[in-house]
């Protein structure tokens, strides 16, 4: 609900430098396994972007 109201108030919020690298080189790496079809090697590289949050 706050995303649909602050849409429509106009309001924009950036995306972080740090969000818009790792979405960049997530994009980059699907394109080169779209060349490749190599899905292990994909999955290790994107594997290591998209790491889980420390809990402890």
């Amino acid at each position: 609900m706050t995303k649909i109201c602050s849409i429509s108030k106009g309001i924009n919020k950036n995306i972080v430098l740090s969000d818009l690298r790792r979405i960049k080189a997530s994009i980059k790496m699907y394109d080169e396994y779209k060349i490749d079809k190599n899905i292990m090697v994909y999955l290790s590289k994107i594997g290591s972007i998209y790491q889980g949050k420390h809990l402890f």
